[in-house]
């Protein structure tokens, strides 16, 4: 925990600049909180395209399974034998619960930021409540993070898909995911796990 605290305290100067950047005291907060969120966003893009890349050759092979027995599934249906169907089925399902937990997988890389940061926020703002205006309610530093980091994801999600670079680092990580079948599945070119 210590080394934690370590390493949270190096970064410190850095992460708490667009807390400053205003000098109202809330929008400075909101902002230094989205900004922080941003952070947290791109970092986990790039371990998921890392998770991605690593992983290419073990995805696409859940990819042609799955398509592989879906087709096999259809072709059992269609000859009217009920205990073929049911077999086949059965594989074609295991293959999609495989890729469907290594997307799982994926989307979790891609938030490995986040308890970072709310590691951060507590050791700055430990104890600070903010009274909301109109209710009789104060809440902390995560009740204002948690719906930007959704929002930053959303935003990031719907930029980062119309930049050139980042579509070709993306088309190389998902390379060997099966041809079509891997881009369709991975949420097509630009298209992100999890959003």
């Amino acid at each position: 925990m210590n080394g934690l605290r370590d390493l949270l305290l190096v970064l410190d100067p850095w992460l708490i600049q667009p807390f400053r950047w205003l000098d109202a005291p809330m929008p400075a907060f909101l902002l230094g909180l989205f900004a922080l969120s941003l952070v947290c966003v791109f970092l986990g893009d790039i371990a998921s395209l890392g998770v991605l890349r690593l992983n290419r050759k073990v995805f696409g092979g859940y990819i042609k399974d799955m398509v592989h027995h879906h087709e096999l599934s259809i072709t059992a249906a269609k000859t009217g034998s009920k205990e073929n169907f049911k077999a086949v089925n059965r594989q074609a399902h295991d293959a999609f619960g495989k890729y469907f937990f290594s997307q799982a997988a994926v989307f979790t890389s891609s938030i490995w930021p986040v308890p970072f940061a709310l590691a951060w926020l507590d050791m700055r703002f430990q104890g600070v409540l903010i009274k909301l205006p109109l209710v009789d309610f104060e809440a902390n530093y995560v009740f204002f993070f948690l719906p930007l980091y959704i929002l930053a994801r959303f935003l990031y999600s719907r930029t980062i898909g119309r930049i050139p670079w980042y579509l070709r680092v993306r088309a190389a990580a998902i390379l060997d995911l099966g041809g079509e079948a891997g881009r369709s599945a991975s949420g097509g070119e630009g298209g992100r796990e999890g959003d």
